[in-house]
């Protein structure tokens, strides 16, 4: 068998196969080393800038205390004052976003950056405060919770019930550290009436925008001047246009699809002042809350073709050894191991 021709004919076709494994591998390194600089670039971006953003909100926060009675294992009770704090989340939310997509360019590398307007309406049930049996509530406020702060270039003017009412900055919550909030005036607490929120919000940001639709019902309308979204998220856009001028596309969703009443928080559902307002025990925000989701992507990815097309260079080589192999074998020509190696 080893002093078969076709046997060493076969063998040097595999060892040349594999010797130009090297290369292949080589060029594989050289282009994840520039995808990763690539990344360094969009993260030196983000760091000038703001990074994608995740909005959330808004939300009504009750801060409360409540006397609670503890009894140990040797019958002694005690009584301990617990702070804590309800969330309310909107009967209705409307947002329209009109988003403005840049590319910015370091060297011959990009990422697209975003200035977003977007109009805000939320409709809540009726806020009270005071004493409710055993849990004392404190005056709610409002909070907008953002991924990254930074992303705010102007201050927002709140409208509650026609008052206007400035933001301040910081939530006052762990699971969101970074955002704004508001004080609910005096005037509208302990009314029997729906509490109606508008603002606009001028936020920028980095590739990627997320809205979380905390309403029992929540819609958004997005249009931008991109012409390559792409939709992520839980739940795609109901109605989408994309064109070579940009996109247009509405969202759509409830507590029935989404729930998120039961995911945003531990929920408990209460009868405060004989109003139908519905309370969240705060606890801590679950990753697998759904979002309305666009990603601003490049046309062209070539680091992405480039490492598809190499992973392809296998098959290539071995079609073109074969394919010579058969014309070798068919026609009774001799074709020498170096005209093998020069063709790969």
């Amino acid at each position: 068998m080893f002093k078969s021709t076709l046997f060493w004919k076969v063998f040097i076709l595999l060892g040349l196969t594999i010797l130009m494994l090297i290369p292949i591998s080589m060029v594989l390194d050289l282009i994840d080393s520039r995808n990763e600089y690539q990344q360094s670039v969009i993260q030196r971006v983000e760091d000038g800038t703001s990074g994608a953003q995740t909005i959330v909100g808004p939300v009504l926060v009750l801060p409360y205390t409540e006397t609670v009675v503890q009894t140990d294992g040797q019958g002694i009770s005690t009584t301990k004052l617990v702070e804590g704090k309800l969330h309310i989340l909107p009967e209705s939310l409307v947002i329209d976003a009109n988003v403005n997509v840049e590319p910015r360019k370091i060297g011959i590398y990009q990422t697209q950056v975003y200035q977003g307007d977007s109009h805000f309406k939320a409709v809540f049930d009726a806020v009270g405060y005071g004493n409710n049996g055993a849990k004392i509530y404190g005056k709610p406020y409002l909070i907008l919770a953002l991924s990254d702060s930074r992303g705010i270039t102007s201050t927002p003017e709140l409208n509650i019930n026609q008052q206007k009412v400035a933001f301040e900055a910081g939530t006052g919550s762990d699971s969101f550290p970074q955002g704004m909030h508001a004080e609910i005036p005096d005037s509208l607490l302990g009314l029997n009436q729906p509490v109606i929120i508008e603002f606009d919000l001028s936020l920028q940001g980095t590739a990627k925008l997320n809205f979380m639709p905390v309403g029992r019902t929540s819609e958004l309308t997005m249009t931008s001047n991109w012409a390559d979204p792409n939709f992520l998220g839980k739940f795609l856009p109901q109605k989408r246009s994309v064109n070579e001028k940009g996109f247009t596309a509405s969202w759509k969703s409830s507590w029935l699809s989404n729930n998120i009443n039961n995911n945003f928080n531990q929920y408990s559902f209460r009868d405060m002042n004989e109003s139908r307002s519905r309370y969240s025990e705060y606890t801590s925000v679950s990753s697998e809350i759904p979002t309305f989701s666009t990603s601003f992507i490049e046309t062209v990815d070539h680091y992405q073709l480039n490492t598809r097309t190499v992973k392809y260079a296998v098959l290539f080589i071995s079609l073109t050894f074969v394919a010579f192999f058969l014309f070798e074998m068919l026609k009774s020509l001799s074709i020498h191991p170096m005209q093998y190696l020069l063709v790969a």
